[in-house]
């Protein structure tokens, strides 16, 4: 008898910019690789929600009937795709769940999130020099307003995490 098969679909926005298309490779290529160095039994799926494919919902409705299903949003924040499609996507399938976006959920922002943002804004700080600079954080828009309130506490998190303004 065989191991069960965790499925993880890596679900992205998709992009038309190929760097972009590059980043989201490289993510989903260190999800699988981080899965398999703990054992046998996940295999990782790309999907989008928008822009390229496999559609989110065609990768779901292809998935083995009876094996459990983990669909991990490539996203920042809580909108639309979220809301709507990573939700109906796990809705319409037995066994088949979805994660938190990348920053979390409500005002819990991921710290590890928050940890990688900071060593960026210390590596875009020339050698011997204070970083001094107000930081701007840039973020997808949404409507939702859970959405943008996720943003602002990323913002708030990271400005306790370096002790500079963000905007």
């Amino acid at each position: 008898m065989s191991a069960p098969v965790l499925h993880v679909i890596a679900c992205a926005h998709g992009t038309h910019d190929a760097a972009g298309r590059v980043v989201i490779d490289g993510l989903r290529a260190d999800l699988a690789a981080l899965l398999d160095a703990e054992g046998p039994g996940a295999q990782v799926h790309e999907a989008y929600v928008d822009v390229q494919s496999p559609s989110l919902d065609e990768v779901v409705a292809d998935l083995p009937p009876g094996e459990s299903a983990v669909i991990v949003p490539l996203l920042l924040s809580l909108g639309h795709h979220v809301h709507h499609d990573i939700h109906h996507a796990a809705a319409a399938r037995p066994d088949t769940i979805a994660a938190a976006p990348l920053a979390g959920v409500g005002d819990d922002v991921e710290p590890r999130l928050v940890t990688v943002l900071a060593e960026r804004v210390a590596q875009a700080v020339p050698a011997g020099e204070a970083a001094t600079s107000d930081i701007i954080l840039a973020a997808a828009g949404t409507r939702a307003a859970d959405g943008q309130a996720q943003v602002h506490a990323l913002a708030g998190a990271l400005a306790r995490a370096t002790g500079l303004p963000v905007t």
